[in-house]
């Protein structure tokens, strides 16, 4: 898995349903997420290091495809991303394992076209290639920028594979699931199957009896910038001493944050809630816009107040203004007075969620326990 806590929030729910006697779980994912999966005692593997990339597209919140942001990770250098895969398919190779299942994590994606190993990927309408532009709303784009898809074509070539024409392609496998409903991820593609909305809550935290505002900031620190960290200063500047108690998390894996400055009699600042728990009794959610928080939102039937620090982020606002159930505010409006304000509205989104809540569950959709047993049908032994 590629990327921080949130690739953990949507696989989790699955993985922790794979029977552990038929299957060894053997897990790759980049950050601090890795420290979290294995105090849940997960095998965790680690891929050898092969120095930093010669190109890198400049980072920042806007990004207008897969090609332009993997770029920014030193995808589009032909070199770096072939030192990448084979150092991690020759790890592939002597694990020997029957299926390989992914989250936006193309070295992977990669390696099972080249070996031929059955492929399960987790994704979402903005990363498929037949789902929804990531920018629908902004008609102004830019095609001057590394491309990463002939750096990924050159590897694939090298090893006979069929080549791709774009990077959201690889986001498509044997089995490709989306913890999400249509209406929110829209994706053409029959095959694609969805699992309706996902989350996990092991990793414990906090609860309070009054009434709270929960708050996620995403990472403190990530490709675009100090999101997470303004996230966190401003939340704390506008709801301390409120009537309100808040629980603000950060998000597994930064233990190295000094979260004492944060703290105030009514805002507990933690690395992770449980939101199963406090988001049913809370009056809005808070967050950075990734996909779990949304989906989280809607099946605990909470307003979304979303702070969108990520061009996917945006995305996802705007998916859930669309359908009546948060709204979103960009950074460069973000104050403590607009929090404050938007701590009165809700009443007619909380309607909305309502009305989605019944009709999710009435189309029963299958959840984590569909996936599993796809999984286990497609293993091979």
């Amino acid at each position: 898995m590629t990327g921080g806590f949130g690739s953990l929030a949507q696989v989790l729910p699955v993985l922790d349903r794979l029977d552990r006697g038929r299957f060894r779980i053997a897990c790759s994912i980049s950050h601090g997420a890795a420290d979290a999966l294995r105090r849940l005692g997960y095998e965790l593997i680690p891929y050898p290091e092969v120095g930093p990339p010669k190109v890198v597209t400049p980072k920042g919140r806007r990004w207008f495809d897969l090609d332009h942001y993997w770029g920014r990770f030193g995808f589009a250098d032909p070199e770096y991303f072939s030192a990448l895969v084979e150092s991690r398919l020759r790890v592939v190779r002597e694990l020997e394992p029957d299926l390989l299942l992914t989250q936006f994590c193309p070295p992977t994606e990669v390696i099972a076209r080249v070996t031929g190993l059955p492929l399960v990927c987790f994704t979402q309408s903005c990363w498929h290639p037949a789902g929804k532009r990531i920018d629908w709303w902004d008609p102004r784009r830019s095609d001057d920028y590394p491309r990463a898809t002939p750096a990924v074509n050159a590897v694939l070539e090298r090893y006979g594979a069929a080549p791709i024409s774009r990077m959201e392609e690889l986001n498509r496998g044997d089995l490709t699931f989306l913890p999400s409903f249509p209406e929110f991820d829209p994706v053409d593609d029959p095959a694609a199957r969805y699992l309706g909305p996902l989350r996990w809550d092991g990793a414990g935290g906090a609860s309070t009896p009054r009434p709270m505002v929960v708050v996620y900031t995403g990472k403190l620190q990530d490709s675009a910038g100090n999101s997470g960290q303004l996230i966190l200063e401003r939340v704390v500047e506008a709801l301390q001493g409120t009537a309100v108690d808040a629980v603000v998390a950060i998000g597994l894996g930064q233990d190295d944050v000094d979260l004492r400055p944060y703290q105030r009699p009514n805002i507990r600042v933690c690395d992770w809630a449980p939101l199963g728990e406090l988001l049913p009794r809370s009056r809005l959610f808070i967050h950075h816009g990734g996909h779990g928080s949304c989906m989280a939102a809607i099946q605990a039937g909470v307003p979304s107040l979303v702070i969108p620090t990520f061009q996917e982020r945006e995305f996802n606002a705007r998916q859930l203004r669309a359908l009546g159930l948060g709204d979103f505010i960009t950074p460069e409006e973000l104050t403590a007075e607009r929090l404050v304000a938007a701590l009165e509205d809700g009443a007619s989104i909380r309607a909305n969620l309502n009305r989605w809540r019944e009709t999710l569950a009435a189309r029963r959709y299958g959840g984590a326990a569909l996936a599993v047993r796809e999984i286990e049908a497609l293993s091979p032994r």
